[in-house]
């Protein structure tokens, strides 16, 4: 399967939600892109620790943003919904999970 087609497969598998933003933290860089390059990661550490592993991925997120300004550097933070699919997951059906606030996750299309 090339890139192309697993990126095809993962945007026309139906995604699962929550209905909260994660915010991961301030990042750091001379350049936009590499400060934002930065503030995905630190997003995707921080849905993982809140979530658990398959929450990580910037890709299918939703309601995604960068808070960004200089002063010297570039710092920026990346915000979103930490999503999952069907294709994002090798280990058998996407779990039925709560958020921290006890809420049941629901679809956000």
């Amino acid at each position: 399967m090339t890139l192309a087609t697993i990126d095809q497969a993962v945007q026309a598998s139906p995604a699962i939600c929550h209905n909260y933003i994660v915010t991961g933290k301030t990042a750091s860089a001379a350049s936009v892109s590499k400060a934002k390059e930065r503030a995905r990661a630190k997003w995707s550490d921080k849905a993982v620790s809140v979530k658990g592993g398959r929450w990580g991925s910037w890709r299918i997120a939703k309601q995604k943003q960068y808070l960004c300004g200089r002063a010297g550097l570039v710092y920026c933070k990346a915000k979103a919904v930490p999503c999952l699919t069907a294709a994002s997951s090798s280990s058998g059906p996407i779990p039925k999970t709560k958020p921290a606030n006890g809420r049941q996750s629901k679809p956000i299309n």
